[in-house]
């Protein structure tokens, strides 16, 4: 069994979907392969661990046992050869399920701690290539990737910087193709992708404490961004219309302008202060199939509210999955993460 072992230098890197990608890509290749996930926050509900069974059932494909009752805070001081014990046995339970097994380890670096160490034990005592996913930050320290990476020696198969601000692609694939960032093994640079920053309606309406008018089914559309709707100078087709993947923020006493609003394409109306839609807008909205909600909050309340979205975005979602396959085609040397897995 070949063993592909993921990190990241911090939380929310993009560890998780890239593991789940290649979990994905690979199922789709035929080939056979599962996924575990050793350590949680909460073993009995971790989110990635769900999508993972998700993604695995699509593919004819399982996740390699519950994660181990070991949670992620205990790890911090842990005796490396106790975990790695513990892990091993695990994984050696399951070797012959599978041709290929991703490990989603944790993060290096914690708030707290730094478990660099501690992965090396595992990814080292289980013979495993390691897989480091950077999330990219602005003014990228090629010296300290390089330093971070460097805890995995000749066990490191590669490094993925994951957001990479668009216009700095090139500066960013320029410094670590450098000699001196040799080390790090760059196997690509991915984008920052709108989708990938998207919530869902659903998240929306839980956030917001919305209750639903219409549209409740479409809970799991995804939305890209958020429009204010108010006094505008522009046309409400031209302010509106400037992409279908935004929802509107709207006052529910402003029938006039969740009409506007309605005459461009939307994923959904979020109606503030606590108002019911008027008559004629519940009939426009039912012809058009527009999902349409009722916060409490008062419009700028409710938009404040929705700053803190980065805090709940996760990768759980299909259309998020397909759109990160694509970047990893797009961007990353995928012949030598599959090579490594032949």
């Amino acid at each position: 069994m070949n063993l592909l072992y993921i990190t990241s230098d911090r939380p929310s890197a993009g560890k998780t979907v890239v593991a789940t990608s290649l979990l994905a890509t690979l199922l789709e290749e035929g080939q056979s392969v599962g996924y575990f996930k050793p350590f949680c926050a909460d073993p009995s509900s971790d989110g990635d661990v769900a999508f993972a069974r998700e993604v695995a059932a699509k593919g004819n494909g399982s996740v390699a046992g519950d994660p181990l009752p070991l949670r992620l805070d205990a790890l911090p001081g842990a005796i490396p050869a106790a975990v790695l014990e513990q892990v091993k046995a695990a994984v050696d339970a399951i070797a012959t399920n599978y041709g290929t097994l991703i490990i989603e380890g944790p993060s290096l670096h914690l708030p707290n701690s730094d478990l660099s160490d501690l992965s090396y034990h595992l990814a080292n005592g289980l013979g495993a290539k390691v897989l480091v996913v950077v999330g990219y930050t602005p003014g990228l320290n090629v010296e300290e990737i390089a330093r971070t990476v460097g805890t995995f020696g000749d066990l490191l198969l590669g490094t993925i910087i994951n957001s990479v601000t668009r216009h700095r692609i090139r500066e960013t694939k320029q410094s670590l193709s450098q000699p001196a960032a040799s080390e790090v093994k760059l196997l690509g640079a991915i984008p920052e992708d709108r989708l990938m920053l998207a919530v869902t309606l659903g998240q929306v309406a839980d956030h917001l404490n919305g209750q639903w008018v219409m549209g409740g089914e479409k809970a799991d559309d995804l939305v890209e961004s958020f429009l204010i709707g108010g006094n505008i100078m522009d046309s409400g087709e031209t302010y509106f219309g400037r992409t279908d993947a935004n929802a509107v923020i709207v006052r529910g006493d402003r029938p006039d302008i969740q009409l506007a609003a309605l005459a461009a394409p939307t994923r959904g109306l979020i109606l503030t202060g606590g108002h019911s839609p008027v008559e004629y807008v519940y009939h426009e909205v039912e012809q058009l199939k527009v999902p349409l909600m009722v916060v409490p909050a008062k419009t700028v309340a409710a938009a404040e509210a929705l700053g803190s979205a980065f805090d709940w975005i996760n990768p759980y979602h299909s259309k998020k999955l397909a759109r990160f396959q694509q970047l990893l085609y797009q961007h990353c040397d995928l012949k030598s993460i599959w090579g490594s897995q032949a």
